[in-house]
């Protein structure tokens, strides 16, 4: 959770020194920062090198659907939870197989699970948008990624508990 807080604080400094930039080489330098603590977090999260590289394909998928059908977010943020959690079996064949064994060996865990996943990505969607209406600037952005952060912490560790189950 410590790096869930420090993402949220450099996050905030980001919009909170926007106001003030003058210089674009600054917002550069800030834009990489913000850059540099989000895939320090992505690898404490989903497990190094690999899972960097699993949630960059998975974000970049999900961020086509976003724009494509954006209602059908929620339902790739399932998918990739599944596979995020089952990528520690190597190539992509096994990680499609182990996320495979981990919902044929627990259908009902699993189908809760994805229900509570679905309903994650909605109330963060719902919060964030509230945040962002009712609180100004830094403030919102600060307790928008704290809510955010702690329910990716949350999905990671029910998700990966799933796949640690699989027969």
């Amino acid at each position: 959770m410590i790096l869930v807080i420090a993402n949220a604080v450099v996050q905030a400094a980001i919009v909170l020194l926007d106001h003030v930039l003058a210089d674009p080489a600054l917002a550069f330098v800030l834009g990489a920062g913000s850059a540099a603590v989000l895939i320090v977090a992505v690898w404490q999260l989903w497990g190094g090198a690999r899972g960097l590289a699993w949630s960059a394909a998975l974000g970049a998928v999900t961020a086509v659907v976003a724009v494509v059908f954006p209602y059908a977010v929620p339902l790739v943020v399932v998918a990739a939870c599944a596979l995020l959690a089952a990528q520690r079996s190597g190539s992509v064949a096994a990680t499609l197989r182990a996320a495979g064994r981990s919902a044929a060996g627990h259908p009902a865990r699993t189908a809760v699970l994805a229900v509570l996943t679905v309903l994650a990505v909605v109330l963060c969607w719902v919060v964030s948008t509230l945040l962002g209406l009712l609180l100004a600037g830094a403030i919102s952005s600060l307790a928008t990624w704290i809510v955010i952060g702690v329910v990716a912490v949350l999905l990671q560790r029910s998700w990966a508990a799933l796949a640690r189950r699989a027969p």
